[in-house]
C-alpha cells in the first residue's frame, strides 16, 4: 500500500529562486482517522507561560452588561502547546498577518471600469 502521508510544503519555497533547492521540511502530516474538531473563541485574553508550556486562554462573548453597555466574557478554552511550539506559532502568525495585508491591499487598490481607468476614491 502506498504512503498516504502528504508532506507539508516549505513556505519559503515559493520565495527562492529557481537555482536554490528548497529545504525538505522536517515533519510529515499523517491523515487524521477523523474530522478535526472545531473549537470558536472570540479572542485570546491572555497568555501563562511555566513548566515548559504556553497556555492560551480563549474567551467567548455571552452578552451585554445593560447598565454598562460592556461586553460580558467566558473563559471557553485553553490552549497549551510546548515551549518548543513558540517559533512554529510564530511563523504562522507572520503568515497569517503577510496574507491578511496582502487581502487588505487588493480590496484597497482602485477598481478598474473594464477600460483601463481605475475609479478614484473619495476622501
Amino acid at each position: 500500500m502506498a504512503d498516504k502521508t502528504k508532506t507539508e510544503p516549505a513556505a519559503a519555497a515559493k520565495d527562492k529562486a529557481p537555482d536554490q533547492a528548497a529545504p525538505s521540511p522536517a515533519f510529515r502530516t499523517a491523515p487524521s482517522p477523523a474530522p478535526v474538531d472545531d473549537s470558536f473563541a472570540d479572542g485570546v485574553s491572555g497568555f501563562t507561560v511555566g513548566r515548559n508550556v504556553l497556555k492560551l486562554d480563549m474567551y467567548r462573548i455571552v452578552g451585554y452588561d445593560r447598565e454598562s453597555g460592556q461586553e460580558v466574557r467566558t473563559h471557553s478554552h485553553r490552549l497549551v502547546l510546548p515551549l518548543t511550539a513558540i517559533a512554529e506559532l510564530s511563523n504562522v502568525l507572520q503568515q497569517f498577518d503577510q496574507a491578511v495585508s496582502k487581502i487588505r491591499a487588493s480590496q484597497d487598490a482602485p477598481q478598474g471600469d473594464g477600460n483601463g481607468a481605475g475609479k478614484a476614491k473619495a476622501n
